[in-house]
């Protein structure tokens, strides 16, 4: 009997103690310990918002003691709208928070703070809080007192409960910078920067350069100051002699300016060391600027590709009855590209989508740039005898892969298309197949100068096909 009662008893104290948390009468009920008391903070919640971004906890939330906000330090500034490095020392209880040069020491139970070597008395102090239903107990520290000493303007909604950060000054992320200038562009002549944009969302700074033309550039990391440099190569820009100051993540000032020797020059001055990647299309670059120490565990590289569309404006390919090769290859492409857009397993990058001319060195370029795994570059034939027709596969041999990626390409166009196999062809006089260390194919679907090829190079349905065709072939050789 005694051991039914000493069971029972316990059996209570654990619904209690696990289910005080709960909803009970239909009230949300919070309980936490602090201090060595229970406290109900049921109706002490507090909502943070940082730079427009919700501050989301996995156990306990911004809470109300004593008419001071707390928050749980890791959480709270370690999330990507401020990003500071948090470190605990357990010998001494003791928090260093650190960003952008500024270092704040906190210990449990102080109302003193050591900011860049210097005390400073604050109204709340850190507490050790646990929620009852958890064993472990989190770090809570005045939202107040270390959000403003970072730079950040506090603003508390008492009607939602809802304390907001917003970067003091013209912070970034709300008021982007954003130069353009087009007037008095001769697309004729040398290409042009005519526009940059720097933004900021809650994780990342964006750098958005335009162009009249593809942007052949070279990207430095500096030191001593930290800066990120963009050399924009034989161009000029319309926007002149610029510069900026800025209240962002990881920049407090931009700069662009044209150089002798045909080069623009755009200078981002850092507040930290800095990662980037580079995406870009035709006549945009774009670049992804996040801090060096804020990376997230690296993920399973995504294969890249890079698809041509051969010829283009001033090079029209080969001719027949008025029709161009260029715009079949690009027709070609964009029917490719619509199956690409609507997946995120593979990356893909078009040297271009629409009528204009790479250089053949800036298609070999950019595969160079965003290290592509394959090339592939959609052309189409034409001979003097008429009767030739069929579909063919260009690849240079003795680069590992090649020869396998333009069979796979032609095993699915001819198995799709139902041309005339042509085969394989060996090349080695093609300025792509020369300047690459990766496998290329060189996809050459018909004859413009067959009568029967160039009906089904102008159908749709046809076109379709191709894109079909290629779709599977390049799935198939990135699975080998």
């Amino acid at each position: 009997m005694k051991k039914y009662v000493m069971g029972l008893t316990m059996a209570l104290m654990f619904i209690f103690l696990v289910g005080i948390n709960t909803i009970a009468a239909g009230d949300f009920k919070f309980f936490v310990e602090t201090g060595g008391k229970i406290v109900d903070v049921s109706n002490a919640l507090v909502n943070v918002m940082v730079e427009g971004v919700i501050l989301k906890t996995n156990e306990i939330p911004g809470i109300a003691l004593e008419h001071r906000t707390l928050v749980p330090v890791r959480e709270m500034f370690e999330m990507e709208g401020i990003a500071a490095n948090v470190v605990w020392d357990n010998s001494d209880r003791s928090i260093t928070i650190t960003k952008d040069g500024t270092i704040i020491r906190l210990v449990i139970g102080s109302y003193t703070a050591i900011v860049d070597g210097k005390a400073i008395p604050m109204d709340a102090c850190p507490r050790l809080v646990r929620d009852v239903t958890k064993p472990n107990a989190k770090t809570m520290i005045p939202i107040r007192f270390v959000a403003e000493t970072l730079g950040y303007n506090v603003e508390w909604n008492a009607n939602s409960s809802l304390a907001k950060l917003t970067l003091t000054g013209n912070s970034l992320m709300n008021e982007p910078v954003e130069w353009n200038n087009t007037s008095g562009i001769n697309l004729e002549s040398l290409l042009t920067v005519t526009g940059m944009k720097l933004s900021e969302t809650a994780g990342e700074t964006s750098l958005l350069l335009t162009g009249t033309n593809n942007l052949d550039y070279n990207i430095q990391m500096l030191q001593n100051p930290n800066r990120l440099v963009v050399d924009i190569v034989g161009a000029a820009t319309s926007l002149g002699y610029k510069e900026q100051a800025v209240n962002g993540r990881v920049i407090y000032s931009i700069r662009t300016a044209p150089y002798e020797n045909n080069f623009v020059r755009v200078v981002l001055d850092l507040k930290t060391e800095v990662v980037y990647k580079v995406e870009e299309n035709e006549n945009l670059v774009l670049l992804t600027i996040s801090p060096k120490d804020n990376q997230t565990p690296a993920t399973p590289k995504k294969p890249v590709i890079v698809i041509d569309a051969g010829h283009g404006a001033t090079d029209p390919g080969a001719m027949s009855k008025g029709i161009k090769e260029k715009d079949l290859n690009l027709n070609m492409l964009l029917a490719l590209k619509r199956r690409f857009d609507l997946r995120d397993d593979i990356i893909v990058y078009y040297t271009r989508t629409t009528d204009i001319y790479p250089t053949l060195k800036q298609r070999a370029d950019l595969a160079t740039r965003v290290n592509a795994d394959l090339f592939l570059s959609i052309h189409n034939n034409s001979v003097w005898n008429t009767a030739v027709s069929g579909t063919e596969t260009l690849y240079k041999p003795g680069v590992a892969g090649s020869y396998e990626f333009a069979a796979i390409c032609q095993k699915y166009l001819i198995n799709t298309l139902g041309l005339k196999n042509r085969g394989l062809v060996k090349r080695d006089d093609l300025y792509i197949l020369n300047h690459l260390p990766i496998p290329v194919a060189l996809v050459e679907i018909g004859f413009m100068s067959n009568a029967g090829d160039l009906s089904r190079l102008t159908d749709y349905y046809f076109v379709e096909n191709v894109a079909d065709a290629l779709e599977k072939a390049i799935d198939e050789a990135f699975q080998k």
